[in-house]
């Protein structure tokens, strides 16, 4: 919700089925559409983990500096993101599997009108992507 903020609108975001649409209008293929649908998922969650364990060590009064214990430290942060990170991909790997997913999403028909609205909403989600990036490293 952040990324639109910085944007200056205020519409909500869109839902996935609507972006998979945008994205197979765009003739995309339909592989890369679900990763990048899976991907934007999963920053938002490894952003929102590395928010949290940044603030949990900034109240423990951990400063950054070239010493033992902070290469420590760390590591052990950058450690616990690993960690997080393959557990959740693990835990939808597992729900996908139960709810059968086949691989791909079940995309309706495209509402776009003309190659220029999904040119459009392809640099749109990239712009987005690279804003998420950019907060999560900074």
């Amino acid at each position: 919700m952040r990324l639109f903020q910085v944007c200056g609108s205020r519409k909500p975001l869109p839902r996935p089925r609507e972006v998979a649409s945008g994205l197979r209008a765009a003739r995309l293929p339909m592989k890369l559409v679900t990763l990048l649908l899976f991907m934007t998922r999963e920053t938002e969650l490894l952003s929102r983990s590395y928010r949290s364990l940044s603030e949990s060590v900034q109240l423990r009064g951990f400063r950054a500096s070239m010493n033992k214990h902070s290469y420590q430290t760390l590591a052990a942060f950058i450690s616990t993101l690993f960690i997080r990170a393959y557990a959740r991909s693990r835990v939808l790997n597992e729900a996908l599997i139960l709810r059968g997913f086949s691989g791909h999403w079940p995309v309706p028909a495209s509402g776009l009108k003309n190659a220029g609205e999904a040119g459009l909403l392809v640099l749109t989600i990239g712009l987005a992507l690279l804003l998420l990036v950019w907060d999560f490293v900074s």
